[in-house]
């Protein structure tokens, strides 16, 4: 379940935009916030996942499923982040490869860089895991380029 949910059920406190933003540590390291649900979740019961994104000033990546219906999935999630002022450094599709898809959303994200990551086959042992890791070693490379060098990133 959402975290906002699961604190309300376990009768604890959901941190907010603030409390996020003041733990965030200090390191020349890159830092991954990762979300949940797309940028229109909730939260906490007062505020969306966007306007925590907003506040980080982090670029971007959309993950989304490479799944029928990914194209529209990711074109919405993507709206609802330019509505706020925020664009997509890269897309990341899980699941089979779709070219078509990854076409279609890079040309209607003004060609971002959108790439696919395979999930593990069969069951997700260590070993399937890492397969699935190496094998998708060029698409995150590439995702990595557009969000760690936009301004040398050629695409």
């Amino acid at each position: 379940v959402a975290p906002a949910l699961a604190a309300r059920r376990e009768g604890r406190f959901m941190p907010g935009v603030a409390d996020i933003r003041v733990a965030r540590p200090a390191s020349p390291l890159p830092l991954l916030v990762e979300t949940f649900g797309g940028p229109l979740s909730p939260l906490t019961d007062d505020v969306l996942q966007i306007d925590l994104i907003r506040e980080l000033r982090l670029p971007v990546v959309l993950v989304s499923s490479s799944a029928v219906g990914a194209v529209a999935r990711t074109l919405q999630a993507a709206a609802a982040l330019e509505r706020s002022g925020l664009r997509p450094a890269a897309v990341v599709l899980i699941g089979p490869d779709d070219e078509y898809a990854r076409e279609q959303i890079g040309r209607r994200l003004g060609g971002a860089v959108v790439r696919c990551v395979r999930l593990p086959a069969g069951e997700w042992t260590p070993e399937s895991v890492a397969a699935a890791a190496e094998a998708s070693r060029p698409a995150l490379w590439w995702v990595s380029t557009a969000v760690l060098n936009p301004q040398t990133f050629t695409g």
